[in-house]
């Protein structure tokens, strides 16, 4: 696992902000890392990335995409989730 740092979640962040800049629509994005994530936790965390997902999920359909997306990236980011 990397090192939490702003360092790190500025990095992720550029390539959530490059998938949205080459139209990949923000759904399959956070579709594609809340799998990822919950292949890769136990059964309690699996559940609150699940929750989590389907509340950004909700939220992509009301508010701004890139928004959504970096507040997906920094909450995982504090819970020492980390998209690589």
């Amino acid at each position: 696992m990397q090192e939490q740092s702003p360092k790190q979640l500025y990095e992720t962040r550029c390539k959530l902000y490059e998938l949205l800049v080459n139209c990949l629509p923000p759904e399959l994005i956070l579709r594609k890392l809340a799998t990822e994530l919950i292949r890769k936790l136990d059964d309690e965390l699996r559940h609150k990335v699940a929750e989590l997902a389907a509340y950004y999920e909700h939220s992509l359909q009301v508010g701004s995409h890139v928004a959504v997306l970096s507040l997906l990236n920094h909450n995982h980011c504090d819970q020492g989730f980390y998209i690589k």
